[in-house]
């Protein structure tokens, strides 16, 4: 048991710091292309570039972690990660903050499902399978956290112009923040290969043990073998084909939200310069988030202890948060909405991962949590572009109301997802 508490341990430590760094980029991420120069369209063009880049690698490089190591290919993600951070910091031509999008999208690619595949690989290798949903409580307490202090700093930093003293050539004061996101990436990448053991040879050792296959999870017939679960799980889970669904709408929607909700925000304050507001509401929302993960599971307790049941209300109500927020223009307001949209759609996490992880073999998990995480950045690819065009014509407040239409009707397919399931598993006690 102390074994798998320091692995719980190492997961909300390690997964914390490095949505730590992406939390200090956020508040500024749309305002710094702003800032250069760009448009709303080229903006959404960006993200969407980000977004086709881990849609190209997010399944290869899942299947690469299965077969080579998730601990290899998260270090990898690292190194990306700094490079892409590294020309962001010293770059003000459009072309090459487009390329560095591209950099960065790769280590998104690489850094998904890798480096939770490591911890819940590490926990579920013990033999203990309430320690995983413990696990994924506390890392999805943890990831909000993480963000919400980065954010935090990530709105202090640009007010602070530390890079007028600094020798290297910064392109603006928001190069400070992608300054000190390579240095983090780099302190990282030597403690995680110091700290954290790699749990892919034992799940294989394990796998063939019980399967008496040994040879089928080596080399090449060991690939095939993992791409081969894969689809059987995909082909044969319709609660797997559901989450795939509401990713891929929740990919779409949120993707209006978080490009677009900085030049909201600057209209609503008329233009106001200091950037400690966007950290300000930055930290809220994920600290928000991180308290919604914290009452998942007591939520869903209330209502029956009925997971889909759950998910179809929690999703609805999302929907017609996103709608209200869509048509406030003040900013308090503006402020109480987005914090406790964020603070609602964080109780579906624990829940919906904790589900999701049950449909999931361990020796393709990485593989298809990258399934997963591939959808929703299709989503978020379609809603970048179309959110950029939509804002640019309509407005920032007609994307939103479509991403609030898609979330109530997407609601409906966790009632789907249920009756699947008893029909094919015979459980009778889910509604």
């Amino acid at each position: 048991m102390e074994k798998i508490d320091k692995s719980i341990l190492q997961a909300c430590i390690f997964q914390g710091w490095h949505k730590f760094i992406l939390g200090l980029l956020i508040p500024v991420l749309v305002l710094f292309q702003l800032e250069r120069g760009l448009s709303l369209i080229q903006i959404g063009f960006n993200m969407a570039l980000y977004s086709v880049t881990v849609i190209i690698l997010e399944i290869p490089s899942g299947i690469l972690a299965d077969f080579l190591g998730h601990k290899k290919v998260y270090m990898l993600s690292l190194y990306l990660n700094s490079l892409a951070m590294l020309m962001l910091m010293l770059t003000t031509d459009a072309v090459w903050i487009a390329i560095s999008f591209v950099l960065w999208g790769s280590g998104r690619a690489f850094s998904s499902g890798s480096m939770e595949a490591v911890f819940i690989n590490n926990v579920s290798t013990e033999g203990d399978n309430r320690s995983v949903e413990k696990l994924i409580s506390y890392t999805q307490f943890a990831i909000p956290v993480g963000l919400a202090l980065g954010a935090l700093l990530g709105g202090i930093l640009p007010d602070m112009r530390i890079e007028r003293i600094l020798i290297i050539p910064l392109s603006d004061f928001y190069a400070l923040n992608f300054c000190t996101a390579v240095l983090l990436y780099l302190v990282l990448a030597v403690f995680f290969n110091l700290f954290v053991p790699d749990s892919t040879d034992k799940v294989i050792q394990l796998s063939a043990q019980s399967k008496e296959q040994s040879t089928t999870m080596h080399g090449r017939n060991r690939s095939e073998g993992v791409v081969s679960l894969a689809f059987s799980t995909i082909k044969g889970s319709p609660v797997f084909l559901v989450i795939m669904l509401t990713s891929l709408v929740w990919g779409f929607s949120f993707s209006g939200l978080e490009t677009f909700w900085q030049p909201r925000v600057f209209q609503i304050t008329g233009g106001m310069e200091s950037t400690f507001i966007y950290g300000l509401l930055t930290n809220g929302y994920f600290l928000a988030g991180a308290l919604g993960s914290l009452i998942s599971w007591p939520l869903c307790r209330l209502m029956g202890n009925k997971p889909f049941i759950f998910l179809f209300s929690q999703r609805f109500v999302l929907g017609g948060m996103f709608f209200v927020l869509s048509g406030i223009l003040e900013l308090g307001w503006f402020s109480v909405v987005y914090i406790g949209l964020f603070l609602f759609n964080g109780t579906s996490n624990p829940v919906e991962l904790s589900i999701l992880n049950q449909e999931i073999p361990s020796e393709s998990r990485a593989t298809l949590l990258s399934v997963i995480s591939f959808i929703m950045q299709a989503g978020g690819m379609t809603g970048a572009l179309a959110g950029g065009i939509l804002s640019e014509i309509i407005g920032i407040g007609f994307t939103w109301k479509v991403g609030a239409g898609l979330l109530m009707i997407s609601s409906i397919s966790y009632l789907l997802a249920s009756k699947k399931k008893k029909m094919v598993t015979g459980v009778t006690n889910e509604l």
